[in-house]
């Protein structure tokens, strides 16, 4: 499996390099902080094939990849300057601190109950 390729693909489908603010994941998704998600294909997401399901939850874009999240991530962060893009991201901030608190916890439990 090419994930160099998966992450090119994925990054194309939300928007590009610029559109990312932030990139986290889990056990199985990718969570992308997106400066304007309205730039993110949804259909095009889906559409990649190592993709299993898409959501968005407590302002995060979530890409579902099941277990090879982690080789995903990898190739992304080959692509992307997460901490460049981590830094900039923390000085363009708007969130007051309970709403940060709120897409927190919301960013946690949503995918427990789905």
């Amino acid at each position: 499996m090419n994930y160099k390729e998966i992450g090119q693909k994925i990054l194309e489908a939300v928007g590009g390099k610029k559109n990312v603010h932030n990139l986290t994941h889990c056990a199985t998704r990718l969570r992308f902080t997106l400066a304007d998600d309205s730039k993110a294909d949804d259909e095009a997401v889906k559409a990649i094939d190592s993709v299993v399901s898409l959501a968005k939850s407590g302002g995060q874009y979530q890409v579902v990849v099941g277990s090879d999240v982690p080789n995903v991530y990898r190739a992304l962060e080959g692509l992307l300057n997460l901490d460049e893009i981590s830094k900039e991201s923390s000085e363009k901030q708007d969130r007051t601190p309970l709403q940060s608190f709120l897409a927190l916890i919301s960013g946690i439990f949503t995918p427990i109950l789905q």
